[in-house]
């Protein structure tokens, strides 16, 4: 059963002006980010990150919230960063809260380049939506976090670079 998503305008996102990426693409760097927790979170060679974007509103993305826990408890070699539209105040009081709970770097990307670099340029259209970036900084899956901990494993087992 794949889980369900928030599903968001296509016509609020602009989302044909950005140029459409692919898996195998190189991932835009990580950067121009407002951090709430842990963090900051960039790109490195031979290490894996997971990015998934949410919001405080979605049901589906409060779901996996503990669940990107359990596997950045799970796989503290990869790096986990969870990335919010929101205003800084709301995001702020719904991480707090979270505590323990969202136990991974979580940021708002007020500037909206991170989504556009990975969300829009991939064409998505719910939330909650996880990316993973490989080893070789390019990105290696795209889809619900639900579905990630099979895919963290290719990448984790991927061979080193040089």
């Amino acid at each position: 059963v794949i889980p369900r998503f928030a599903r968001f305008s296509l016509s609020s996102l602009n989302i044909m002006s950005v140029p459409q990426k692919r898996i195998g693409d190189a991932a835009a760097p990580i950067q121009f980010l407002t951090y709430l927790k842990k963090g900051p979170i960039a790109l490195k060679k031979n290490t894996v990150t997971v990015v998934e974007f949410w919001a405080t509103w979605c049901p589906p993305c409060r779901r996996s919230i503990p669940h990107l826990t359990q596997l950045a408890h799970e796989f503290p070699q990869v790096q986990f960063l969870g990335i919010s539209d929101e205003d800084e105040p709301t995001a702020r009081e719904f991480v707090d809260a979270q505590g323990a709970n969202m136990d991974y770097a979580v940021a708002i990307d007020p500037s909206g380049e991170l989504n556009a670099n990975y969300f829009q340029a991939f064409r998505q259209e719910g939330i909650p939506c996880a990316f993973i970036v490989g080893k070789d900084m390019k990105h290696a899956w795209v889809g619900h976090p639900m579905n990630l901990k099979a895919e963290i494993e290719k990448a984790v087992n991927a061979p080193n670079l040089a």
